[in-house]
């Protein structure tokens, strides 16, 4: 390996390492609106386009855990209660 070649792989290496050290710091999110309150229906959602074509479905929050859900139209008993119908998988 020449001078310049082992120069040039040390710049490389010492530019990733600062890239992996400001991955923590790189952050993203997305912001949906909130429908939903606590009386009288008592579910929380947000509404996202899901399939193709694309069709609004209800995401449900569960505001007392980390779980978010969509309501499926399964052979068991459905409890869906939103403006969209129940997603189909």
């Amino acid at each position: 390996m020449s001078s310049s070649s082992t120069t040039m792989a040390a710049i490389w290496a010492l530019a990733i390492i600062h890239l992996l050290l400001l991955l923590p710091l790189l952050r993203s999110s997305i912001v949906f609106e909130l429908h939903g309150d606590v009386y009288p229906t008592g579910l929380f959602y947000v509404t996202m386009n899901i399939g193709e074509p694309a069709k609004p479905y209800n995401l449900d929050v569960d505001t007392g855990s980390p779980l978010t859900w969509l309501e499926c139209d399964a052979p068991l008993q459905s409890t869906h209660k939103g403006p969209h119908e129940a997603y189909r998988p």
